[in-house]
């Protein structure tokens, strides 16, 4: 199998159709010698904010030394993104090599009736090559869920990470706070500390501390107060001191102190069985790479933006971000989400920041159509015009974007990809 073909097998296992529990991907890694164990990970789930601590993490510990595994999702480019080492995608032959491989099992009659979803599959491989590669730490992060996710059939992690959680995914983790959060809390194993991010509602805590001592866990809060001298500019970032550390980490957004926070309080906790001094801890920061959080994509007139936020929660950020950073007739929004999403409450929260919003299509099954995006955009701003493409959209905001003008395109990560390569080809 080669590359090509790997991929047209992963998309033949393409279903947005949930299948919750750990059946299948126990049975696969049976099948092939339980490639997941005997490895050191940092687990972590959440609504937002799993990927930018995942990154800053994994930025961290590379710079530790240490052979550093990430698994994220979802990708934005490639679908290799979601399996790193030390900041590399896995190699096109390695993906192909290690799907060959798990082909015979995933395709054995113990699979005829239950088939292994797209999800399990990629994690399956992204199993297989941190076990092959000998990774020293993996930091693995959830897809939408947690207890039943397709990640949590690890057993012993060194720590396990919770970030915002917030209603997303209703329609499969739960209608309210306490079922998602019982959902992504299902992550705790026995005798593993547990870090969750600050600002959580309190029933989060509560439920997280009930869950840690039936299980002889500590819970450990990360509170933002870690952080000193905060000080945030579209230019310079975010500095801070943390502990007797100068920190600058090159990201916006003010919503990103309780990331910070939760990245310091479990380096706090994993420097007891790891070497993390000082300079990799600042180098770490320093060096750190988040697509599409707030991603300042062109700098110069008109300043673009990327930022992936997918939810009601994601987009309050984003407006805050905007509030703190922008006037209203500077900005031009380019917006494309999909149908399983929160859509009308998004849109009503965010669409009034902006002078202006283009409307698209995201390039998904799950996408919310044109028509539809566009009228519910109208609902809360007038100035509203419908493009066939991401790419269409930049360059007619570009065209009439004054020397002020931010550009921030925003929803759904399907669209990231198109406006990255859109601005790069234009700058």
């Amino acid at each position: 199998m080669n590359y090509k073909e790997a991929l047209n097998f992963i998309n033949s296992k393409t279903n947005f159709e949930t299948k919750p529990g750990l059946k299948r991907i126990t049975k696969l890694m049976e099948l092939v010698g339980d490639p997941h164990k005997n490895i050191n990970y940092i687990h972590i789930a959440g609504t937002n904010g799993k990927g930018s601590v995942s990154f800053m993490l994994a930025s961290v510990l590379k710079e530790s030394g240490y052979k550093t595994g990430l698994y994220i999702s979802p990708a934005i480019d490639d679908i290799r993104e979601k399996i790193q080492i030390n900041g590399n995608f896995i190699p096109e032959e390695d993906f192909a090599e290690i799907l060959s491989a798990l082909e015979p099992a995933v395709n054995s009659e113990v699979f005829k009736d239950d088939p292994i979803s797209e999800f399990e599959l990629i994690t399956a491989i992204a199993f297989c090559y941190f076990k092959k590669e000998n990774c020293d730490i993996v930091i693995l992060e959830t897809g939408m869920g947690g207890k039943w996710d397709a990640t949590n059939i690890i057993q012993n992690p060194i720590c396990s990470v919770i970030t915002s959680i917030s209603k997303d995914h209703t329609q499969i983790l739960g209608d309210s706070i306490e079922k998602i959060a019982n959902e992504k809390l299902g992550i705790i194993k026995p005798f593993c500390p547990v870090v969750i991010s600050a600002n959580q509602e309190k029933k989060v805590y509560d439920i997280a501390k009930k869950i840690a001592e039936e299980l002889n866990s500590s819970v450990f809060v990360a509170e933002t107060s870690l952080l000193k001298n905060v000080s945030i500019s579209l230019d310079k970032g975010i500095c801070f001191e943390y502990k007797d550390l100068n920190v600058n980490i090159n990201i916006c957004g003010k919503y990103q102190i309780e990331n910070i926070s939760t990245v310091c309080k479990v380096l706090s906790i994993v420097k007891e069985g790891l070497h993390i001094d000082k300079k990799s801890v600042i180098n770490g920061f320093k060096n750190v790479y988040l697509p599409c959080r707030t991603e300042i994509m062109h700098s110069e007139s008109p300043r673009i933006i990327l930022d992936a936020s997918h939810n009601v929660s994601g987009i309050e950020k984003l407006k805050e971000f905007i509030t703190d950073n922008f006037k209203k007739e500077d900005l031009i929004g380019i917006t494309g989400m999909f149908k399983d999403k929160d859509t009308e409450n998004m849109l009503k929260e965010i669409a009034p920041s902006f002078e202006k919003i283009f409307t698209v299509e995201p390039n998904s099954p799950r996408k919310l159509p044109l028509e539809d995006i566009t009228n519910q955009v109208l609902k809360y701003n007038s100035n509203v015009i419908s493009e066939e493409s991401v790419e269409k959209a930049i360059k007619s905001a570009v065209k009439i974007a004054g020397k002020s003008t931010t550009i921030i395109v925003f929803g759904t990560f399907s669209i990231m990809k198109e406006a990255k390569e859109t601005i790069e080809k234009l700058f």
